[in-house]
């Protein structure tokens, strides 16, 4: 052991390309799975003299896989069933087709690979996105919103048959949390993500990249055609509890063909959010890195001191943004 190298993985880092091939049966990768001293379980992967390490899911639960083959679950969506609140579903490189609905469960989703592990569904829309949750976490994975129909005019599309590539929103996420970790998360008719912050909820996206390729959609709860971007948020539209949500974005890169990030602030709601954005990236095909990548509902008025209407506001701790409007 005293010859080999160790390599620990910072935020943003992955597992290389050797150590994904050499993980030769999923029973001696998940034997090198392994609880770190810390909330977060370790991946500890030993390849041709090296082990690579890197901190990963919850340390409270039990590890399960998903893998084409040789694991206890074939698809993500059997794992998140089978499973208990606090559990790590470690999940092998493949393309899995599928919606995933974890609303509730807080499962740890933990692809051993960004690149090479994909979630995607190319049938889904708004109630079946690839991915629907708001608690728990989700890193290393590619996660791709495919419905797209070429056969289809992009301003025919509306908000109920467009997905997004994660939703979050529901009823009873008061005091979730949920996190977001190294994903890159494609939505080809709609936002990359689309959130909804209930009160004292919490959602983290940290090193990821949110990608949207639509140039608008038709919205029916507000009938009129809005722009989407990487990222889409609001607060609670269906509460009537007053308190705040908190997003926190951080080292993300936001991308979309018009707008980069859309906000809506839902003014006959008491329900307020708090954003919090550092060192984060937007960019636009259209509007490059100007202002435009920033949208905002139309008909939104937003007063003085606040970033979209007024139930939005901007973290004091938000910096190092490329776009100004999130430096406070």
């Amino acid at each position: 052991m005293a010859n080999q190298t160790i390599y620990p993985f910072g935020p943003g880092g992955q597992l290389p390309t050797d150590a994904v091939v050499g993980v030769e049966t999923v029973s001696s990768a998940v034997s090198d799975f392994s609880i770190a001293d810390t909330e977060y379980r370790q991946i500890v992967r030993f390849v041709g003299g090296h082990i690579f390490t890197k901190n990963f899911g919850s340390k409270k639960g039990n590890i399960v896989t998903v893998a084409k083959s040789g694991g206890e679950y074939t698809t993500i969506a059997s794992a998140v069933a089978g499973t208990s609140d606090g559990d790590t579903i470690l999940i092998f490189p493949g393309v899995y087709e599928e919606a995933v609905e974890m609303f509730g469960k807080e499962r740890h989703l933990v692809g051993v690979c960004k690149d090479t592990c994909i979630l995607t569904n190319g049938t889904g829309n708004y109630d079946t996105p690839p991915l629907e949750a708001n608690i728990g976490s989700v890193s290393n994975l590619t996660i791709i919103a495919d419905n797209y129909d070429p056969t289809t005019p992009d301003p025919s599309v509306n908000n109920n048959n467009a997905a997004y590539g994660i939703h979050i929103e529901y009823a009873n996420a008061t005091a979730y949390t949920f996190h977001i970790y190294n994903c890159k998360i494609v939505a080809k008719w709609s936002a990359g993500i689309g959130l909804g912050l209930r009160y004292n909820q919490t959602v983290i996206i940290e090193d990821s990249e949110l990608v949207s390729e639509s140039v608008s959609l038709w919205s029916e709860w507000s009938q009129v055609r809005v722009e989407m971007g990487g990222l889409f948020f609001h607060n609670d539209a269906s509460g009537n509890t007053s308190g705040t949500g908190k997003l926190i974005v951080s080292n993300t890169r936001l991308t979309g063909k018009k707008a980069a990030l859309v906000m809506e602030s839902v003014e006959n709601k008491p329900g307020t959010v708090n954003a919090e954005f550092i060192g984060c990236t937007l960019k636009s095909e259209d509007y490059g890195v100007t202002s435009s990548v920033i949208y905002r509902w139309p008909g939104t008025t937003t007063p003085s001191g606040k970033l979209c209407g007024s139930k939005i506001s901007l973290a004091e701790s938000s910096h190092g943004n490329n776009n100004e409007e999130l430096n406070a």
